[in-house]
């Protein structure tokens, strides 16, 4: 899987067109792989999806006469990406850059979008006893509470925790010791601003919030907690274009690819998605 300090913003590609329900659009790079796509396909006999992985078989495991089976495993982000070594595996098998993609994210389309101011990114939706814990690993970070517009600045090296309050209204900031810092009402927004300085973003939810959705480690701009009447927590990181660079490039900065001595056709399709 892509390894990365923020997540894929894959949600919508998997349930829109990409020539059409972009959640980021495709950056000129890109535009480039479109049209290596359209020629490539061309060049291939291998259909619109990819043939079954070859290989040994795997026999059955035995069945077990009580108790439950359990499978554990994650990627590196949100789990709705592309996994490189499922795109180097398709390559290997012949299946095209295009092919590829069609696989993973059936009736889409690859063609040129213009870039969207911004990025948001979920990780955490209305989970009824959701909660964040962040760390400050590089410096101080500013917490500000938009509808009152006042703020506080979490120390160096410091875990706070942002759960709903106990009276089910709104948000509460936590600091170290568990002493109450900030908080707003449902629909009050309570902002995490990065603005350069490393958070670590750990979400949980679940029954009793102790399963962990999200562990990232995030950069630029702003992290935002919310609940409405009657529902849970909600996390997402916004990023926008600015001075620093646009809101697509920022989020591709948190990735990492490996392609050493892989076929060419495993570049392109995960380059694709990753912009999707």
């Amino acid at each position: 899987m892509t390894r990365r300090t923020h997540p894929r913003p894959g949600r919508a590609t998997a349930r829109t067109p990409l020539a059409t329900g972009l959640t980021t659009a495709l950056t000129t790079a890109v535009l480039a792989v479109a049209a290596l796509l359209t020629s490539a396909g061309a060049a291939y006999a291998d259909g619109p999806v990819c043939p079954p992985p070859g290989g040994v078989g795997t026999p059955a495991a035995p069945t077990a006469s009580s108790g439950a089976l359990v499978v554990d495993g994650h990627g590196w982000g949100h789990s709705l990406g592309m996994s490189q070594y499922g795109a180097q595996g398709a390559a290997r098998l012949g299946c095209s850059a295009s092919t590829i993609l069609t696989t993973y994210y059936p009736g889409t389309a690859v063609a040129p979008q213009t870039l969207r101011p911004s990025v948001v990114l979920r990780l955490l939706t209305d989970e009824a006893a959701g909660r964040s814990t962040v760390t400050a690993e590089t410096g101080p970070l500013t917490w500000v509470a938009l509808s009152a517009n006042v703020s506080v600045v979490q120390p160096r090296s410091q875990t706070w925790t942002v759960r709903r309050r106990a009276d089910q209204r709104g948000v509460v900031l936590l600091d170290a010791a568990g002493v109450q810092r900030l908080w707003v009402d449902d629909r009050g927004v309570l902002q995490l601003r990065e603005r350069g300085t490393v958070g670590r973003v750990r979400s949980f939810g679940g029954s009793s919030g102790t399963t962990l959705r999200t562990d990232l480690r995030l950069r630029w701009d702003d992290t935002q907690f919310v609940t409405a009447a009657g529902a849970g927590l909600s996390v997402e990181q916004a990023l926008r274009t600015d001075a620093v660079g646009s809101g697509v490039q920022k989020y591709l900065w948190g990735l990492v690819f490996s392609w050493g001595g892989w076929p060419a056709d495993a570049l392109p399709s995960p380059a694709v998605a990753a912009r999707t």
